[in-house]
């Protein structure tokens, strides 16, 4: 069910206006971006008829990419709530702020790979694209709920906003934006890296994904095609042939 800024707690929308009027808690430019307009993108979903703002579990929408209102949402809202969800335990300040600019680049350059879609809100709704989509992940039903988060939010906006606008491109300083995917190195699922010098797949960890060569997913391996980057626990990266 989709709930909207009207139905919010008083508190809720107090938020946005905090971080609008405090300099100091922005992150990024998103001047442009009207409050009225912010909050119509911070639509909240849930399965409940009645969810709790107290209870985050009541947010956990595991379902949502099949709700005919989230699909409805704007390529900017849906993007946006990508690029926050996947990095909403990447730490805190500059670099969760870098995690989430890379984030923004990988679905950018997924939409110019021939390998993907054409478009952000179909790449980032591709199944199995991003884990964010289909996990219960609370950055993507209910962006606007953890009220310590409210500026990480609005700068998730303010790229999804600057992707795919020439005249407002994303401002970009990473070492590289040649990013096709990322991975969490905290995440159970198996991934291995490949150390040329010892000429064998060795476990993903902190220590060794900077150093990989090449890394292992599902059935192939691939030459990875520049030194990954790493932001807390995400590694992001792209690949050459096998």
């Amino acid at each position: 069910m989709k709930f909207s800024y009207g139905n919010w707690p008083s508190s809720k929308k107090a938020d946005f206006a905090d971080v609008y009027d405090d300099p100091k808690k922005r992150m990024g430019e998103f001047s442009f971006l009207s409050l009225d307009s912010a909050l119509k993108e911070s639509l909240a979903f849930s399965s409940l008829a009645n969810p709790s703002w107290t209870r985050a579990k009541d947010w956990s929408y595991k379902g949502i990419v099949n709700d005919k209102d989230f699909k409805l949402l704007s390529a900017r809202s849906i993007m946006a709530r990508t690029i926050y969800a996947e990095n909403i335990h990447a730490g805190k300040g500059e670099s969760r702020q870098n995690a989430m600019l890379a984030t923004a680049n990988v679905i950018k350059n997924r939409v110019a790979n021939p390998n993907y879609k054409n478009d952000g809100k179909s790449v980032v709704l591709d199944p199995c694209a991003f884990s964010c989509m289909s996990d219960g992940n609370i950055g993507v039903s209910n962006p606007a709920y953890f009220s310590s988060d409210i500026h990480f939010w609005l700068y998730a906006l303010t790229l999804a906003d600057h992707m795919f606008n020439a005249a407002r491109p994303i401002r970009n300083n990473l070492p590289s934006a040649d990013y096709l995917f990322f991975y969490n190195v905290s995440n159970s699922m198996p991934f291995y890296i490949y150390k040329k010098e010892i000429g064998t797949f060795i476990p993903c960890t902190l220590e060794n994904i900077v150093k990989a060569t090449h890394f292992k997913y599902r059935q192939g391996y691939y030459k990875i095609a520049f030194a990954p980057v790493l932001f807390d626990k995400t590694a992001f990266y792209g690949w050459n042939d096998r």
